[in-house]
C-alpha cells in the first residue's frame, strides 16, 4: 500500500473495527494521523440482540448506544438481566465488551465495516452455497444482480442470446452457418413467371375450348370440396 500511497500526508483517519485489539492498533501505522476508531454497529448490535429473549427488548439498549450513551446502555443491559428479561451470563459478557470498546461506540464520523453484515446475509447466502464455484467475472454479476435486487433497482433483462457464452455463441453460429450450406435449413425452388394466382386470375386464351371447359370444371369440383 506504501507503494502506491503516501501514507505521511493522511491526516485524519476513520478506522473500522470488531473489537480486536490488532484492529484499533492498526493506527500506529499512521503516527502522523488523528485516527478514530470506530467499533462496527453490526458486531455491536449482534451482541446486544443474543442478550435478550425477546429482540424487542434489544432495541433501547441499541438505540442508546448508536447516540455514544455507552453508561447508560450497560446499566439498561445489566438491569434488563436481574429483572429476567435477558439472559444474565451473555448480558455481562456484552457488557463487559462494551465497556472495553466505550471509546470507539457512537462516535462522530462515518460508520464503518457494515458491509460485512451485507457480506453475510445478502451475498454470502447465495454465493457462499454448497456446492457452488464462481469465476471472477460471474462473481461480480451475481454480486451486482444481488446488490440490484436488494436496493430494488431493476434488473435488467437477459435474453437467450445474451446468456450464450463467447464459446457457445460461436458454435451456434458454426451450427447454423453449416445447415445453410447442406441446405437442410430450407431450399428456394427456382420458377417461372409470378408464382401461384389465384383460379380466377388464371388465363386461359392459350387453351382449347375443350380443354378450357374441363380445366374449370375441375376448379369448380374443387371449391365444391368433390
Amino acid at each position: 500500500m506504501g507503494r502506491s500511497f503516501d501514507l505521511a500526508s493522511l491526516r485524519k483517519v476513520h478506522l473500522g473495527a470488531d473489537g480486536e485489539p490488532w484492529c484499533k492498533d492498526a493506527g500506529r501505522y499512521l503516527p502522523l494521523a488523528e485516527v478514530t476508531a470506530h467499533l462496527d454497529p453490526f458486531h455491536v448490535d449482534r451482541a446486544v440482540l443474543s442478550c435478550f429473549l425477546d429482540p424487542k427488548g434489544a432495541w433501547k439498549v441499541v438505540a442508546m448506544l448508536r447516540e455514544g450513551e455507552v453508561d447508560s446502555a450497560v446499566r439498561l443491559l445489566r438491569a434488563a438481566a436481574a429483572f429476567g428479561i435477558a439472559r444474565e451470563k451473555p448480558s455481562e459478557r456484552v457488557a463487559r465488551y462494551l465497556e472495553n470498546n466505550a471509546d470507539s461506540i457512537g462516535v462522530d464520523g462515518p460508520s464503518l465495516g457494515t458491509i460485512e453484515s451485507d457480506n453475510q446475509h445478502l451475498y454470502g447466502a447465495r454465493m457462499d452455497s454448497v456446492p457452488c464455484a464462481w469465476s471472477i467475472e460471474g462473481g461480480s454479476d451475481m454480486a451486482r444482480i444481488l446488490s440490484r435486487r436488494a436496493s430494488g433497482r431493476a434488473i435488467p433483462k437477459m435474453t437467450r442470446e445474451r446468456s450464450m457464452s463467447e464459446a457457445k455463441r460461436a458454435a451456434r453460429e458454426r451450427k447454423v452457418l453449416a445447415a445453410l450450406e447442406r441446405g437442410s435449413a430450407g431450399r428456394v425452388l427456382e420458377s417461372v413467371g409470378k408464382g401461384y394466382m389465384p383460379p380466377h386470375q388464371v388465363s386461359t386464351a392459350h387453351i382449347a375450348n375443350g380443354s378450357a371447359y374441363a380445366l374449370f370444371r375441375g376448379m369448380s369440383n374443387m371449391d365444391r370440396g368433390i
